[in-house]
């Protein structure tokens, strides 16, 4: 194990550290401690998940608005169509120079 892998386990442990040190000082019965320090480590681990796929190019923006069904823009002639999504809105997934965002369209209606 590197220099390197040690620090980053030591953070990490750190990070978990923190939340279960605040749910000892409340005290409270030892099987409701259990079930919060599970509910933090699984938190800390989604967390870890999505940063890890995302520094990997994993995860894009247009991966999420695949996943989530918003990237339903369709060009037909000159014509955009953007459907509305199950909000009630009308989401676009727009890209200004490099930069990729989901934005909010404003129908003035």
């Amino acid at each position: 194990m590197s220099s390197n892998d040690q620090g980053n386990a030591l953070y990490y442990l750190l990070l978990l550290l923190l939340p279960l040190s605040a749910l000892a000082a409340r005290r409270l019965p030892l099987g409701q401690l259990a079930r919060m320090f599970l509910a933090w480590t699984g938190i800390f681990a989604a967390l870890l998940i999505v940063v890890t796929l995302a520094t990997r190019g994993g995860l894009t923006p247009g991966a999420i608005a695949d996943a989530l069904g918003l990237g339903t823009e369709q060009v037909r002639g000159g014509t955009l169509i953007i459907t509305r999504s199950d909000d009630g809105h009308f989401w676009a997934s727009v890209k200004i120079g490099s930069l990729r965002r989901r934005m909010l369209i404003d129908s003035g209606a």
